[in-house]
């Protein structure tokens, strides 16, 4: 499982320099920012330097009140959509999908995968993750 740090608005207004310090210390260069409650590749940074910490996290809690910053892994991206609580109390997860970047893109791209691609729409997503279909 990845390092991840758990920051909201307030924390970040009151301990925005301790934020980056476990950052740097916790978690590493370059990392994932996101918000915690937004899916696909909604509002994620990606931080590659020190000085780029802190306008990936504000342009990031510009979208959320509530973010992650992360490990940056490479490989295989799987995913698994949780619903909000029922009435009851109860959350509903979904099937685990895997999410792919369509091979036209992969080539354009230098054969890499760019994180942005699923948030132009041109992305593919597996259902079940890991498998595709013949």
């Amino acid at each position: 499982m990845a390092g991840h740090i758990a920051v909201d608005r307030e924390t970040w207004a009151v301990s925005a320099t301790d934020v980056i310090d476990a950052v740097c210390k916790d978690i590493g260069l370059p990392c994932v920012v996101k918000p915690s409650r937004l899916g696909s590749s909604v509002g994620v940074e990606i931080p590659q330097s020190a000085d780029a910490i802190r306008p990936a996290i504000e342009k990031v809690l510009d979208v959320a009140d509530h973010i992650m910053i992360e490990e940056f892994l490479t490989g295989r991206e799987m995913t698994c959509a949780v619903l909000d609580a029922e009435p009851s109390g109860l959350i509903r997860p979904l099937p685990v999908t895997e999410v792919t970047a369509l091979l036209a893109d992969l080539v354009a791209n230098d054969a890499r995968a760019d994180w942005k691609i699923g948030d132009q729409g041109r992305s593919m997503v597996l259902v079940p993750g890991g498998k595709v279909a013949q």
